[in-house]
This record gives C-alpha cells, sequence and structure tokens, in this order.
C-alpha cells in the first residue's frame, strides 16, 4: 500500500500519515523549532522525530509524498536548507515544503477537486496572509520575521504595548492604565525594571502573550492608549488581506475567507471584527466570511494527497 504523510509545526511538530483515500492511519509529534534561532540541527531532529513516531506505528520507513509545512521557510535559501535535512533523512521520494500559513489556508478552506480559490488571514504571534486562486496563482503578504514585517500580530501589539507605557512613565505619551496592570503582572517596582528583563533574556514568547492579553484587557476597560493599539492591529490585518486579495485580483470575484489566530479572538471580544469584515467588503463584496474547517496538519496532509492523486481530498480523521 501506498502512503503520503504531512507535516506541520508550530509549538508542536505533528506528522500525520494517510493512505491515498485519505485516511489517517498513524500519527507522530515532537516539539516545536524555529530554526533560523534555534539552528537546522534542531530542526532536523524535530521533523524526523515526528515522522519517526508516525513511520514506527504504521509499520513502515519510507512514503511516496511528504509535504513540510513549517515557520521560518520565506526564501528559495530557506527550501535549499529543508530539503537537504529532509534528503539525508531519505523518508520520502517526493519532498513538498511550504511556509506554515499554507497549510493554514488548505486546512481552513478544505478544497476538494483539483483547485483551492480563497483568502486566509492569520493574526497570532506572527501575522500573515496567504490566498489562490482556482487558477493556481498564490500570494502572500506579511510573515517576514518581527524586524521586517508581523504588523498586526501579538508580537508587534506587545511590543508597542511595552513603548507605550516607557511613554506613559516618561511622561512622553499619553498616560495608561497598562503601567500598573504590566508592573503588577510582573511584579516590578515600576516599569524601568523591563530594561533588566530585557537583557536577561526574560522577554520571550510567554512574557509577550502575556503582555498581549493585559493590553486586550485593558482595552476591554477603556483604556484609550490599549484601545488604539488593537484597532491599529486590526488595520495593519486588513492590510495584509487587502494586499493578496488586490494581488490575485479577486475583488470582483467571489470566495471565502477564513481568519485565525489570538488577534482575531481580541477583535471579536472588542466588537472589532465586524469592523474587519466590513473594510474587507469595501475591498471585494464576494468575501465570503468562514471559520476554519480544518486544523492546519489537515492541510499538510492534503498538499500531499494533491501531489500524489492529483486532487485535493481532506483526510478523514475528522469526518
Amino acid at each position: 500500500m501506498e502512503y503520503v504523510a504531512g507535516i506541520f509545526m508550530d509549538d508542536r511538530t505533528r506528522c500525520w500519515i494517510c493512505d491515498l483515500n485519505g485516511r489517517v492511519l498513524s500519527r507522530g509529534e515532537s516539539g516545536g523549532v524555529r530554526y533560523k534561532r534555534e539552528g537546522t540541527a534542531a530542526l532536523g531532529d524535530a521533523l524526523g522525530d515526528a515522522f519517526f513516531a508516525a513511520a514506527k506505528a504504521l509499520g513502515v520507513k519510507k512514503v511516496r509524498v511528504l509535504s513540510v509545512c513549517i515557520p521560518d521557510v520565506d526564501t528559495a535559501s530557506d527550501e535549499l536548507r529543508v530539503r537537504g535535512l529532509l534528503n539525508a533523512l531519505d523518508i520520502a521520494d517526493d519532498v513538498l515544503i511550504y511556509n506554515d500559513s499554507v497549510a493554514a489556508f488548505i486546512g481552513a478552506i478544505a478544497p476538494e477537486g483539483d483547485s483551492a480559490e480563497g483568502v486566509m488571514v492569520i493574526g497570532d504571534m506572527g501575522a500573515v496572509a496567504f490566498g489562490m486562486t482556482g487558477e493556481g496563482d498564490a500570494a502572500r503578504a506579511g510573515g517576514w520575521e518581527f524586524f521586517l514585517s508581523d504588523e498586526g500580530s501579538v508580537y508587534w501589539i506587545a511590543k508597542r504595548a511595552l513603548r507605550s507605557v516607557m511613554k506613559s512613565y516618561d511622561g512622553r505619551g499619553d498616560k495608561t492604565s497598562l503601567e500598573m496592570t504590566l508592573i503588577d503582572s510582573f511584579k516590578l517596582n515600576d516599569v524601568r525594571e523591563f530594561v533588566d528583563l530585557f537583557y536577561a533574556g526574560k522577554l520571550g514568547q510567554k512574557e509577550l502573550i502575556s503582555i498581549f492579553r493585559d493590553t486586550v484587557g485593558e482595552a476591554k476597560k477603556g483604556d484609550e492608549v490599549s484601545i488604539a493599539m488593537v484597532e491599529r492591529a486590526e488595520k495593519e490585518l486588513l492590510l495584509h488581506a487587502k494586499a493578496v486579495i488586490e494581488r490575485l485580483g479577486l475583488q470582483d470575484g467571489e470566495f471565502e475567507i477564513a481568519t485565525r489566530g489570538m488577534v482575531f479572538d481580541a477583535l471579536r471580544e472588542l466588537g472589532l471584527y465586524e469592523t474587519f469584515q466590513r473594510e474587507v467588503r469595501e475591498v471585494t463584496g464576494g468575501a465570503r466570511f468562514i471559520e476554519p474547517r480544518y486544523e492546519p496538519v489537515y492541510g499538510a496532509l492534503a498538499l500531499a494527497l494533491e501531489k500524489e492523486t492529483g486532487k485535493f481530498i481532506i483526510p478523514e480523521a475528522r469526518r
């Protein structure tokens, strides 16, 4: 029997293996890795551990097609590095390598047949939009690492929050209740101690998420500085969606658009998601908003199935 596999990586690495009818037969898991920060060796270990766990459970050593959808695949050189790792593992006859946003898109839209069309916007630790037309054209906007882009993301909001509380402390900007909230959350004497946390390497993902959530909390209480930050994030995510829609020429078409991530959850809590929807429809009246149908790991596996069978088949594990 022939098999294909899909790997999706976020804070963990998941590998699913299925037959050519889309029946998921085994799963494996390992930790998540950002290889540009942790190195290619760590990435190779994570990919290998997840695949071999799934392969061992099924009793196979190799699959026909492996689709790998991971963060940090942004350039041709990224793809070459990852492909070299996978070729060394010798676990598939054919290897497909994508940015993780592609799997998120396929899982959310859940295409069936020979084409996929729609747009996916992610507002999470990073911010990125990805879309495709029925003719196979694809476009991506954002997600180019925190120092170049990711406007509208959790990281971006948290960084702006820290800058706002420093301005509030100095008197260089509007006073914000977020200043005292963050002091309490991090058990500081005053906000100057964020400098110590930064240089001690103690402002990582966990802490940034905490700052983001405090910002949303203060926005819900009416803090104008916090509200303005979340409102600006909505506008930045709109720009991501608009860029993809216009590059694909979807302004006059009908298509589905899905969103996911902590920032979109915050927009819903603050009544700003309706604003995002309205402003997208000002760009294109044919956009139909949907909730993501499947998790991104389904999309990774569907991409492998499409390569081998010539059509999109959503795996049957949740049907």
